[in-house]
């Protein structure tokens, strides 16, 4: 985006500039309202062409980097890269958003008063063409298809003909349009310093095109220049209007004077053609189209048992791939031994081709193939066998259904320790990547190790998630966060075995009370037990209501402050404990038991 606003910028500054060197002192009235506003649209439009140039055929493949390990060789498709949320680079962004909806709202504002001065002044005809009469003084203008003159002026007689007639001319050569146009384009791209000198170069050839129009048919020059002398005072406030005197007099009455040069305009003309072919060159942009080889076949996804994923993909064991070229774009070694040669083409010996498929020979160690490839020259490259074609790579395998793939858009897969079959839950607040059907977060003892994206278009996409770094790349890339793993689920029973006895439940951990506050529980209500180092005191509360569906309450002091209340069921069943010891836990207590604790709780006497 930076990139095509700066040759927006290159291309107005290209245009204007040849406006300035030849076109604005001359009179070419006509031709310099469709060049300023035929160069601003072309200049917003060429940046964003594309022109696609031939490569060298010669351009060598890679097949295969340095530094690849067996996960990387095979890769995945994987989408655009996005932006991250909240960087600096956006914040300009919405920065500059920011600023042109308030320029846009001005010019929503400006419209909305020459709007509400037409429907407030006073509205008479004249050749067919709505005059309004506003009370305030005000010099004449127009805009659209009205002319807004001074009511006292105007009755009085003292506006003079010529000066309705220019602004009928503003009127009938549909000006305001091109007000408005200028004034988009700089409120959208008000950062483009050119745009400024295009409006008022606008503005001041409206003007010229109103003069011309009003001399043609009056044909007394001398007379309208008195005329414009006269008039200059003042500049209207409304910014699009097309002003009678917002342009310096002396540059409109010199343009009066000057004669149309047919020949001279038409060869001043052809300068253009030269600017536009010099725009196009530097702001076009260029890409490179390689020709291809030979077509190749992508390998789809292998169906497995536990994959119903994608049921109409089949499982593939090669897929096409073109011949084998000399790689010269591979990093020259520091050359290889001659055993290391020989080990390298027997590797590359125990595959074979089939049906025009390279097939890799069972045991042989890619990697190592590689590391061997990469350590030779190039002339010994030339002498040992082609490096072939990778191996498709290995399928998606997922143990998903159909179901869940209809019904869950994002899924957590959470594999038990110790055990193979994942379970899946569904994940309600997940963002999905653009265009992406399903997307699976798969993790191992609460921590996850992989994300696969599973598009459309049916395209399965694998992502390694197993660090803070790589779940940062991640959310970079596809411009989501990925929720944290949820808490981990309780595992499912194991099947039930009629002739297996049910181990009996671990007993409860004890609670930190001593057994003499135990034993009372049948016999005292309310207990407090005081605890002052190794001296415990059991003693029963009295005075306290319990509420329903407790049996029990123990508070529990240590050197007789609050510590910890033991709210016992009914049944006495089920201990909560609730913690009392600071001024706002026992806040907490008193509201939802309405028993007050104190600061200070001494130990009563047996």
């Amino acid at each position: 985006m930076l990139t095509y606003f700066l040759k927006v910028i290159f291309c107005t500054a290209l245009f204007y500039g040849l406006y300035a060197l030849l076109f604005r002192r001359e009179k070419m009235l006509v031709f310099n309202r469709f060049y300023l506003l035929g160069s601003l649209a072309v200049s917003f439009i060429i940046p964003s062409i594309t022109i696609k140039v031939a490569a060298p055929s010669s351009t060598p493949t890679d097949y295969f980097l340095s530094g690849y390990t067996v996960e990387t060789l095979y890769p995945v498709t994987t989408e655009a890269s996005a932006a991250p949320a909240f960087t600096l680079a956006q914040l300009l962004v919405w920065g500059v958003a920011f600023i042109s909806l308030v320029i846009l709202l001005r010019l929503i504002i400006n419209l909305y008063k020459i709007r509400r001065k037409g429907l407030g002044g006073k509205t008479v005809y004249y050749n067919n063409t709505k005059l309004v009469l506003l009370e305030k003084h005000s010099i004449p203008y127009s805009f659209w298809d009205t002319i807004y003159l001074n009511k006292k002026e105007f009755e009085d007689g003292a506006i003079e003909h010529e000066i309705i007639e220019h602004e009928m001319a503003h009127i009938r050569q549909k000006h305001s349009l091109d007000i408005l146009f200028i004034e988009f384009l700089t409120a959208i791209t008000w950062f483009n310093p050119i745009l400024y000198l295009y409006k008022r170069a606008i503005k001041i050839n409206h003007e010229l095109l109103a003069d011309a129009a009003v001399t043609n048919g009056f044909q007394d020059v001398v007379a309208y220049q008195n005329i414009l002398l006269q008039r200059a005072s003042g500049l209207t406030k409304m910014g699009l209007a097309s002003s009678f005197n917002f342009i310096l007099t002396k540059k409109r009455i010199i343009m009066l004077q000057k004669q149309f040069n047919r020949k001279r305009s038409l060869l001043l003309g052809l300068t253009a053609l030269p600017a536009m072919a010099i725009a196009i060159f530097m702001g076009c942009n260029t890409v490179q189209e390689r020709e291809s080889d030979t077509a190749t076949a992508e390998p789809l996804p292998a169906q497995t048992e536990n994959s119903t994923a994608f049921e109409d993909s089949a499982a593939t064991e090669t897929v096409p791939f073109a011949e084998p070229k000399s790689i010269k774009a591979f990093p020259e070694g520091p050359g290889a031994s001659d055993r290391e040669i020989e080990e390298y083409n027997a590797a590359i010996a125990k595959g074979r081709y089939e049906y025009g498929n390279y097939v890799w020979g069972k045991g042989v160690n890619i990697n190592n193939t590689l590391k061997l490839y990469e350590k030779m020259t190039y002339d010994q490259r030339k002498n040992a066998a082609a490096l072939p074609p990778p191996p498709p790579p290995p399928p998606l395998v997922t143990s998903l259904s159909q179901q869940e793939i209809d019904e869950w858009p994002a899924i957590y897969e959470y594999t038990y320790p110790g055990e193979d079959k994942p379970y899946h839950f569904e994940l309600k607040s997940q963002q999905l990547p653009k265009d992406a059907h399903n997307i699976v977060l798969k993790a191992v003892d609460n921590k996850l190790i992989q994300v696969l994206i599973f598009y459309k278009d049916k395209r399965p996409v694998s992502e390694d998630v197993s660090t803070p770094d790589k779940i940062k790349e991640f959310e970079k890339k596809y411009g989501i966060t990925l929720l944290p793993p949820p808490p981990v689920p309780a595992a499912p029973p194991a099947p039930k075995d009629p002739q297996a006895k049910v181990p009996p439940p671990p007993p409860a951990p004890p609670l930190p009370i001593s057994e003499e506050t135990i034993s009372k529980l049948p016999e005292w209500p309310v207990i407090l037990e005081s605890r002052s180092g190794e001296s415990i005191t059991t003693s029963q509360l009295t005075g306290i209501a319990v509420p329903k569906k407790l049996n029990n309450i123990i508070i529990k002091t240590v050197d007789e402050k609050p510590d910890k209340a033991f709210l016992v069921s009914d049944s006495r069943a089920k201990i909560k404990i609730v913690d009392i010891s600071t001024a706002a836990h026992r806040q907490d207590f008193e509201k939802e038991l309405g028993i007050k604790m104190p600061d200070k709780i001494p130990a009563m006497p047996l």
